[in-house]
């Protein structure tokens, strides 16, 4: 059994653990548009599952309910655990396990868990390198989390996979949410659209967020996972998958800094050339900004900075603090290949550096 702090109930348990709670999980309660997009979901796990089966280890769904992926991941030979917050939920899961056949070598288990406490599912330091797992937010599952940076920062540095079910911010998928949610008794329905997504609540507690998809893949690089495949499963929404950028080393190595950190990216970019070349003084123009959402991927580092005119070519290090000290330590130099503009933080911009 897990030892882990007293879970606070939230907004979700609340709604859940509700009379009505139940009709979230029941197919009957589907729209039609709802229900094709669930299924394709589910083909497109599928999918991934059969092709992963050979080096995925586990598969863990986060708000797994009664354990709606368990026979999926069985079917594929790959160890299944869920979490879920709700009690009530959770007993069912661990009746519906016991009543399962597990498949030679093959191991399932649901809990009655948070997923901020997800380091009671990782709870040894030595297992981060231990083999490879999936970690997967179903039915807009994500978009749910009271605090999503407090359960990323459960899984930054890990040697984990990351899936997210997510509705779209359009009108359409927007209309399609609120008659669902209408169809399983919610009542007093509400919108708001924000600089995240499209938020739905209603006076049973519901809170849901459909986040942009910009939004998503820029928290998500924050905590070091990088979008690998988009996949569109209906008007309604799409699966993101993402992957860390960096596994750490198994052996202890320098210091490197960690996602909420802020450090101090200094640099050098050439000048335009205002003057004939004979007469260039051949100097560089020095440049510098407060950095965060550090990720290193092989030989090459992603950092946030304020775009206070980065371009790609220039020189750059990355010290470990934002104060400006010439006896911090220097944590990574390189040359600048490439500047991307963030549309949701203005005056912000992605700086990808080449680390030698």
């Amino acid at each position: 059994m897990l030892m882990c702090e007293e879970m606070m109930p939230d907004s979700v348990e609340k709604f859940y653990g509700q009379n009505n709670g139940w009709r979230m999980f029941d197919g009957r309660m589907l729209t039609p548009d709802v229900a094709d997009f669930l299924i394709e979901e589910k083909r497109a796990v599928a999918a991934y599952l059969e092709k992963s089966a050979g080096t995925l280890h586990q598969f863990l769904e986060i708000g797994c309910g009664y354990g709606r992926y368990l026979h999926v991941a069985l079917k594929h030979g790959v160890n299944y655990r869920g979490i879920e917050l709700v009690k009530w939920l959770a007993e069912l899961g661990k009746v519906r396990v016991s009543a399962c056949s597990l498949p030679p070598n093959c191991s399932a288990q649901i809990e009655h868990l948070s997923a901020e406490h997800l380091h009671c599912v990782f709870p040894n330091p030595e297992s981060l390198l231990a083999d490879k797992c999936c970690v997967f937010f179903p039915f807009n599952c994500f978009g749910n989390l009271r605090s999503p940076r407090k359960v990323l920062s459960e899984l930054n540095g890990r040697n984990v996979e990351v899936i997210i079910s997510n509705f779209s911010c359009s009108e359409e998928a927007t209309q399609a949410r609120l008659r669902y949610y209408a169809k399983c008794g919610c009542t007093e329905l509400s919108r708001q659209q924000n600089a995240a997504g499209m938020q739905i609540s209603s006076c049973e507690s519901l809170q849901s967020l459909a986040y942009r998809h910009e939004s998503l893949e820029v928290l998500m690089n924050e905590f070091g996972f990088r979008l690998t495949q988009r996949l569109s499963l209906s008007s309604l929404g799409s699966l993101f998958f993402f992957s860390p950028f960096r596994i750490p080393e198994p052996e202890i190595s320098p210091r490197l800094p960690t996602s909420h950190e802020r450090f101090l990216l200094q640099g050098f970019i050439e000048e335009p050339q205002c003057v004939e070349e004979d007469k260039s003084h051949a100097l560089m123009g020095h440049i510098k900004s407060v950095a965060w959402g550090v990720a290193k991927n092989a030989g090459m580092l992603s950092v946030y900075v304020h775009d206070v005119g980065w371009t790609a070519g220039g020189l750059a290090w990355l010290t470990s603090s934002s104060i400006n000290d010439n006896a911090l330590a220097q944590i990574a130099t390189g040359t600048i290949s490439q500047v991307v503009e963030c549309r949701q933080l203005p005056g912000t911009v992605n700086v990808l550096i080449n680390t030698y």
